[in-house]
C-alpha cells in the first residue's frame, strides 16, 4: 500500500473567524465567535480500508503511537482490531471506521503521519465545528467587519 493512498485529500479551513455553537442546545451555549488560524483538514472520515494499513502495520502493538494514558488503556483491552471490525454491516473497506475511541484515534493519526511525513493530527473540537459547518468546497467563514 502505497503512501498516497493513506494521504486522504483535504480541504484548506482558511484562518478568519467562525460561528460556533448553537443556542438551541444546552450543551453547546452560547453560539459565538472564535478566531482560528488555518488549517487542513481530511475531506472524509478515516475508511475501513485505511485504518486496516494501521492494523496491519501492528498499529495496536506499538507504544510509539500512543498517548501514556492510551497505551495503558491498550495494555488493558488487548485491542487488535476496532469494535464491529468483524461486523458485517460496519466493515465494508470504503466505510468510515467505527468502533474506536479517542486513544486509537490519536495512535492512527501519529501513524499516519510517521508513514506520509505529513502532520497529521486529530483536530480540535472548535477546528471541527467550523469545518463540519462549512458547505461543500467552503467554510463559514465570517468577515472581520462582521465581527464585534
Amino acid at each position: 500500500m502505497s503512501d498516497a493512498f493513506l494521504a486522504p485529500p483535504v480541504a484548506t479551513i482558511p484562518a478568519g473567524y467562525y460561528r460556533i455553537g448553537n443556542d438551541a442546545l444546552e450543551a453547546s451555549r452560547p453560539a459565538h465567535t472564535v478566531h482560528l488560524a488555518g488549517f487542513l483538514i481530511a475531506l472524509g472520515a478515516v475508511t475501513n480500508e485505511q485504518f486496516a494499513a494501521f492494523i496491519h502495520d501492528r498499529g495496536y502493538a506499538d507504544s510509539g503511537y500512543w498517548t501514556t494514558l492510551g497505551w495503558r488503556w491498550q495494555r488493558t483491552q488487548q485491542k487488535t482490531t476496532p469494535s464491529f471490525w468483524d461486523d458485517p454491516k460496519f466493515n465494508q473497506p470504503a466505510q468510515p471506521v467505527v468502533g474506536i475511541g479517542w486513544y486509537e484515534a490519536y495512535a492512527f493519526t501519529r501513524w499516519l503521519r510517521e508513514k506520509t511525513q505529513l502532520p497529521w493530527r486529530l483536530p480540535t473540537e472548535i477546528e471541527w465545528e467550523a469545518a463540519a459547518r462549512a458547505k461543500p468546497g467552503t467554510a463559514p467563514l465570517i468577515p472581520a467587519s462582521e465581527v464585534n
